[in-house]
């Protein structure tokens, strides 16, 4: 925790956090997971983590772990782009929607703040596929319109606001 805290170690609350996640320390209980759909297969340690394209094919969404995400490369993909959402409600709406059409997309939830499950997923996925499009639906408040920048920042991807027109 010195470390962390000593002056110029961390300069402000997100480096302090992501100091303290490099070490395995997590501010909240919801941090290490992240709630996905799409066709994304990972491969860790010689063995393919297929759980969020199985139950993409069945409709369903999956709840990606942390600790799942870590050290994990993706070993397939078949999506056209990515789409992240905020709010649960919306996310299952787009979900059922895209699964309707078999539509070839990657959905993530935000679940209203972006944590680090969420931002690994985001990141490997889009490493993936260089240039795929990125688009992320939130609040249309000053806040979710400052989110799109701070989660660009912070994920090192170009995410574009979609349905954010005032």
């Amino acid at each position: 925790r010195a470390f962390v805290y000593d002056e110029g170690a961390a300069t402000d609350e997100g480096e302090r956090v992501a100091a303290l996640a490099r070490w395995g320390i997590y501010p909240d209980d919801a941090a290490p997971q992240a709630l996905a759909f799409g066709p994304l297969t990972f491969e860790k340690r010689g063995r393919t983590l297929d759980q969020l394209v199985t139950h993409s094919k069945l409709g369903e969404a999956s709840v990606l772990m942390l600790e799942q995400l870590q050290g994990a490369a993706v070993s397939y993909h078949d999506f056209d782009r990515i789409t992240l959402l905020q709010r649960h409600g919306a996310f299952y709406d787009y979900v059922e929607r895209v699964a309707a059409r078999r539509g070839r997309e990657l959905v993530i939830c935000a679940d209203g703040s972006t944590n680090w499950a969420v931002i690994l997923l985001l990141r490997v996925a889009a490493s993936a596929r260089p240039g795929v499009e990125i688009r992320y639906a939130g609040d249309l408040t000053l806040a979710g319109a400052l989110a799109v920048d701070r989660l660009s920042r912070r994920c090192g991807v170009n995410l574009h606001p979609w349905l954010m027109d005032p």
